[in-house]
């Protein structure tokens, strides 16, 4: 975890521990969501799809790669959670909630991957935010979404630079 992750583990294990936080749905957890979203986006380092890496090929990208570039080309490309937040904060609900375990849990999912649009569609119609029925939290694979779906991952990771952007 970099600095940033840290600093963000810190708000997620402050939120998780309001008391009522999850009594009041999305009314209350949107801002919590946003927080685990975005310490797996201040990692340094993302996954890429095989085709999406061709891709940034024949635009020019270079690493390591400006996340805020991808903005000018939302119509082609994103930026997907392999393990849906919306699954990682019921696993933070679920926990004792000390920051060893959140840390843990986040840990787990701290993994942001750049897909394409297309990629992209065909996994939500698979497997909208979530897993494979016989995916289990920490001990499965992260990608077990994408291997369901037949989205080949690139094992190098590509360096990240600049603002988050979500």
């Amino acid at each position: 975890m970099n600095k940033l992750q840290n600093i963000i583990l810190e708000i997620i294990y402050k939120i998780s521990n309001t008391e009522g936080v999850f009594d009041f749905g999305d009314d209350t957890l949107y801002g919590l969501k946003n927080y685990i979203a975005r310490h797996s986006l201040a990692n340094d380092e993302y996954y890429v799809s095989e085709r999406a890496f061709s891709l940034f090929r024949e635009y020019g990208f270079t690493v390591p790669f400006q996340r805020a570039k991808l903005s000018k080309l939302k119509p082609y490309f994103t930026y997907e959670h392999p393990v849906p937040v919306s699954i990682t904060a019921a696993f933070i609900r679920n926990s004792s909630r000390t920051l060893e375990e959140i840390s843990t849990i986040l840990e787990f999912a701290d993994c942001v991957t750049l897909v394409t649009k297309e990629e992209d569609k065909h996994l939500l119609e698979l497997h909208r935010h979530v897993m494979p029925t016989e995916w289990i939290y920490l001990k499965s694979s992260n990608f077990a979404r994408y291997e369901s779906a037949g989205i080949k991952m690139r094992k190098e990771k590509i360096r990240m630079k600049g603002r988050l952007v979500r």
